[in-house]
């Protein structure tokens, strides 16, 4: 959600994403994405999901797959935005690079696997938006682990329950469809996460108004990039209500909302165990070392 300073006062983040490797291994994706797109339609085809018929192929590559253009930009959009902002509020490679590996190689197959489960009856299912969803989820955790490692911000495990619970009630309290009771259980629920929260966001307040304050130290443009950065990263945390459309049938398209909420739960989750895991790796390694002492 900011971006931290050094020694020659550059944006960090921004001369992060130029790293050749960081390019090579976070655009293959959309690469491929735009391959399969330009491809016939006959042949684009081929490459979706049947559910009466899945084969490992289709299971991987349907996810790979956009027929209309519209969806092809939106996702494609969507994914550089959120690679842009995890870029720049990374703190731990190790996990962001295994994570991302079980979200562009693993969540493919989940999300197809449960999909064809539960869409058995559709013709064919394709579409980029679980992976999509897979990294708004991880930006949750990125978020999280930027203001616990970097900022320092005392936050635990139910700041990353607030982050879920405001996005929920958003989808929830704007669903015209929804009983005007469950959307006060929305709020009601809402407001108790924000109170037991409360010291933590005064944290992240306090250091956010220090942050703007020294914003008046820097050059116009400098300034302007920060505001936006922010503002961006806001709007992506709590983005979950664009990945579930009110409508999700679009003539006879029907929206996969399904492989969204996996996206979403699994690239929140899959950082998380990893960083248990290699916690404990590391507390192994320590006590391996005393013992050997």
């Amino acid at each position: 959600m900011g971006i931290r300073h050094n020694s020659n006062d550059r944006l960090e983040g921004l001369m992060y994403i130029l790293n050749r490797y960081d390019y090579l291994f976070f655009f293959i994706a959309p690469v491929i994405l735009t391959v399969i797109y330009l491809l016939p339609m006959n042949i684009k085809e081929v490459f979706t999901l049947n559910p009466s018929h899945p084969t490992l192929l289709t299971m991987f590559l349907s996810n790979y797959t956009q027929i209309g253009f519209s969806g092809y930009a939106a996702n494609l959009i969507n994914y550089l935005i959120l690679i842009f902002l995890i870029f720049n509020i990374k703190t731990n490679k190790k996990i962001l690079y295994l994570s991302s590996f079980l979200i562009f190689i693993v969540l493919p197959f989940i999300s197809s696997f449960l999909s064809d489960v539960y869409f058995i009856l559709h013709p064919s299912i394709w579409g980029f938006s679980a992976i999509v969803a897979g990294f708004t989820g991880y930006f949750l955790y990125a978020v999280y682990n930027y203001l616990k490692s970097v900022l320092t911000v005392p936050v635990k495990g139910k700041f990353l329950w607030l982050l879920l619970v405001i996005n929920f009630s958003i989808v929830g309290i704007f669903n015209s469809r929804a009983p005007i009771f469950t959307k006060i259980i929305f709020v009601i629920i809402s407001i108790a996460f924000l109170l037991i929260n409360l010291k933590t966001l005064n944290e992240i307040y306090k250091h956010y108004i220090k942050e703007f304050k020294e914003l008046a130290n820097y050059s116009l443009i400098k300034r302007l990039y920060r505001v936006f950065f922010f503002l961006l990263a806001f709007i992506c945390l709590f983005s979950l209500h664009g990945l579930i459309p009110l409508e999700i049938k679009k003539g006879n398209i029907t929206i996969n909302i399904l492989a969204h909420y996996v996206g979403y739960f699994f690239g929140l989750v899959i950082p998380l165990v990893i960083e248990k895991a290699l916690q404990f790796h590391q507390s192994g390694e320590k006590l391996s070392w005393r013992i050997s002492r």
